[in-house]
């Protein structure tokens, strides 16, 4: 879900990377860049897609629970906490050699 939160306008996008076996969080990440998203509202984030998130300038905000609309207003109201790091571990099998 992209919200501009200047406008209110709401856009549903599929997120064709979710499919991908490997760099799934780096792709959505390149959606988001070319879409010109500021900032993330999520309940998790991975290592790897925060990295790209920071690299990219975009910010991080983790939500626990509620809707979108939800989110977005705390958002505007500045009560979420920009986040500083992942929130869930690498999906890679570090078993794999």
């Amino acid at each position: 879900m992209l919200v501009d939160t200047d406008t209110g306008e709401v856009e549903s996008v599929p997120n064709v990377s979710l499919a991908s076996a490997h760099g799934a969080g780096v792709g959505s990440v390149q959606f988001l860049v070319e879409k010109g998203v500021e900032a993330v509202l999520t309940q998790n984030v991975g290592p790897n897609a925060h990295s790209a998130l920071a690299a990219s300038g975009i910010r991080i905000y983790v939500v626990t629970d509620g809707t979108v609309a939800d989110a977005v207003e705390e958002f505007r109201q500045g009560l979420l906490s920009e986040h500083s790091g992942a929130t869930v571990p690498s999906h890679q099998n570090p078993s794999r050699g």
